[in-house]
């Protein structure tokens, strides 16, 4: 797809709708409105993504993330085996499961609400690190990672879902994280909102499972945020 078009994408600004369809103004007396478009997350750095990837190939990319979670809503296997085998264009960085999970998340972290029940993206990622367990996790860690440094700025309700959702993924791995590298944060007390994040994600765990499962895989100073 990206070969057949790029003769056509490369030199063009803009499609020439014009030519073909009035496109209203702005603003004028007909009361006709223009949604915005809807910011999209990016927890991907640009050294990651390739050389020579164009937003229009990114928006690509995102787009066939949102229709194979689509067509296989009923089917998380379904969705990982396509997922897994992603077609990036020329140019586009080999690995392509940071941007799968980069357009995932968009997905999970949308307000209000999500177009698909938390559990369906757990299990699709679930699939994707039993598909690739030498480039899904290690995209997904480095993707909650950044979004942990920057909780502080991210929507309440989002703030939220990650830390319920990261908490649902950890689950389907005996809860087994770098817990050590977050435990630094108690030590700076310039860092609440990383502390809020950490303990919700700790409580999340401990409802998913046994307080006391959870608390062997915690070090000394993430105790204190379970009640045993």
């Amino acid at each position: 797809v990206h070969d057949a078009l790029a003769d056509r994408w490369s030199p063009s600004d803009a499609h020439a709708l014009r030519e073909h369809v009035h496109v209203p103004p702005l603003a004028d007396d007909s009361g006709c409105g223009y949604e915005a478009p809807r910011p999209r997350l990016q927890v991907v750095a640009d050294s990651e993504r390739g050389e020579t990837l164009a937003p229009a190939d990114v928006a690509a990319i995102q787009e066939y993330v949102a229709d194979v979670l689509e067509t296989f809503s009923a089917d998380h296997k379904g969705a990982a085996t396509f997922l897994a085998v992603l077609p990036l264009p020329h140019g586009a960085a080999a690995d392509a499961a940071p941007l799968v999970f980069e357009a995932m998340l968009d997905e999970l972290l949308c307000l209000p609400r999500a177009p698909y029940p938390m559990p369906y993206y757990a299990a699709v990622l679930r699939s994707l690190c039993t598909a690739a367990p030498n480039t899904v996790p290690r995209a997904l860690a480095r993707g909650v990672q950044r979004l942990y440094t920057r909780c502080d700025r991210l929507d309440v309700g989002a703030f939220d879902r990650l830390a319920r959702f990261f908490a649902l993924h950890l689950s389907n791995f005996q809860f087994y994280w770098a817990w050590e590298k977050w435990a630094a944060a108690f030590t700076n007390d310039e860092q609440p909102v990383r502390q809020l994040f950490i303990g919700e994600v700790v409580l999340a765990c401990a409802r998913l499972s046994f307080p006391k499962h959870i608390a062997d895989n915690l070090p000394q100073v993430l105790l204190s945020l379970i009640h045993i």
